[in-house]
């Protein structure tokens, strides 16, 4: 696992320097004595490059599973105060983004990022909670991208993805840190393919500023190889799971430049 990540990193090195290329290139050919016109919208021949940020919520069997290891366990928050050890989870990624559009209408985008899912414990406001990272992703998503309007200020635009993740899963960090006598052991590889597809709306202006704000829908095919051997008092964490989906729903933004040739 440890040379794969190498690899991945090296991989991740090689594309962004591609992409600073492409990036070069195009503002080499771009019109940049039309910036300060009034923008133009998507078209044929535009380019955009940009950073992305998502926050969601994510479902799965193995979720469930996380909850149902932990959910009735008493833990002392203080001198005689226990509360619950209840858990919820949230996902985060993160990263650039690259389109190119060969035509009007349509464009062939492409992420590079990193998406997280946290762990916390839900004791209130009023007490400490704490917060560990259960499943950690690099990814390389492509598609389609689909624009419903073209040289206009604004726009709706449809993006389906498929790609490759590079991923660990960590069980029950949770339990693990909280709950005396217990280890939940290594984390797993779940490298795997996904799937997903964004619905965003795009705002241009001058300069060659573009804005977006969407709706973000990911789902990972996890594979746990023999399953998990789990225990704690008697309770198995995920009994015969050897696999489960992840899926996230998430509000995504992102910002960067539209360039031309």
């Amino acid at each position: 696992m440890r040379v794969l990540r190498y690899l991945f990193r090296m991989i991740r090195a090689v594309l962004t320097v591609c992409l600073i290329f492409v990036s070069a290139m195009a503002g080499h050919s771009s019109k940049f004595e039309e910036l300060d016109k009034p923008p133009e919208g998507a078209r044929k021949g535009q380019m955009l490059l940009g950073g992305y940020f998502s926050m969601g919520y994510p479902q799965g069997k193995v979720l469930d599973a996380e909850n149902d290891f932990v959910k009735d366990y008493s833990y002392e928050i203080s001198d005689d105060i226990y509360k619950l050890l209840w858990v919820s989870h949230l996902s985060f990624s993160y990263g650039a983004s690259y389109e190119y559009m060969p035509i009007d209408h349509l464009g062939v985008k492409a992420r590079l990022g990193r998406m997280f899912l946290v762990q916390r414990t839900r004791f209130g406001s009023e007490y400490e909670n704490w917060r560990e990272i259960l499943y950690d992703e690099y990814s390389i998503l492509v598609g389609p991208s689909l624009h419903t309007t073209t040289r206009k200020r604004w726009d709706f635009t449809l993006t389906p993805f498929i790609g490759y993740v590079m991923a660990d899963y960590t069980p029950t960090p949770i339990a693990k840190k909280l709950i005396a006598d217990y280890d939940a052991g290594q984390p797993k590889d779940v490298s795997t393919y996904a799937a997903g597809a964004e619905l965003n709306f795009t705002g241009y202006f001058s300069g060659g500023l573009f804005i977006t704000f969407g709706f973000d829908w990911q789902v990972r095919f996890l594979d746990f190889g023999g399953g998990f051997i789990l225990e704690r008092e008697g309770l198995v964490f995920f009994p015969g799971g050897r696999d489960s989906r992840i899926y996230s729903y998430s509000f995504i933004f992102s910002a960067g430049y539209a360039f031309s040739h």
